[in-house]
């Protein structure tokens, strides 16, 4: 009795200590993405432009690793496309791209991750359903996608951007959020800018 009382709770702890490895995580519509302590990527859900990055148009009810590469930082996915940041600092794309929002050039979906750019100075991103707004390590704000109904990328314009294109020239950006609709930032000095 001992000794399956002992199994029991090595199983369980295995089992809560397997559920505890997540470290970050983000929602879209129809799938979430996330990061596991060690570095890898998982997603599950919808995945009919490729927003799982494996390659296929399979939707999956449980996670699946995508890829094998364990040097991930943080996601962000809205919609049918996702976007992440590797430690070493550079920006990635996968998904829908009917907007230019892969930040690739061009607009042709992608099923795994694409490196968008050589730039290898990205701090965080934030993706909506077909635009993303993005902060490099000098403070400076970069945005790219639909644009076309409100001006949502900030740059004064109704155009749609398939690269990211930096907003202003300021360099104390210190916080972003997107929406389809419209953007938030903070600054350095804690001021709210829309």
């Amino acid at each position: 009795m001992k000794k399956i009382l002992i199994l029991i709770l090595l199983l369980l702890f295995f089992q809560n200590s397997n559920a505890q490895c997540w470290k970050s995580i983000s929602v879209g519509l129809y799938n979430t993405l996330g990061i596991k302590n060690d570095g890898t990527l998982w997603g599950c859900g919808a995945n009919w432009s490729g927003q799982l990055a494996n390659g296929t148009l399979t939707d999956s009810n449980t996670f699946i690793q995508i890829g094998n590469e364990n040097n991930w930082k943080t996601v962000s996915i809205c919609g049918a496309h996702a976007l992440a940041i590797k430690i070493n600092g550079t920006l990635w794309a996968w998904g829908s791209n009917s907007s230019g929002q892969l930040g690739n050039g061009t607009t042709t979906d992608k099923l795994i991750p694409t490196q968008i750019g050589t730039a290898n100075d990205w701090k965080t991103v934030s993706a909506t359903a077909f635009s993303n707004l993005a902060l490099k390590n000098n403070g400076t704000l970069w945005a790219w996608g639909d644009n076309s109904n409100y001006g949502q990328l900030g740059d004064g314009t109704l155009v749609n951007k398939t690269v990211p294109t930096q907003i202003g020239t300021a360099n104390d950006w210190a916080q972003i959020c997107a929406s389809p609709s419209h953007s938030l930032g903070i600054k350095n000095n804690g001021t709210l800018w829309a």
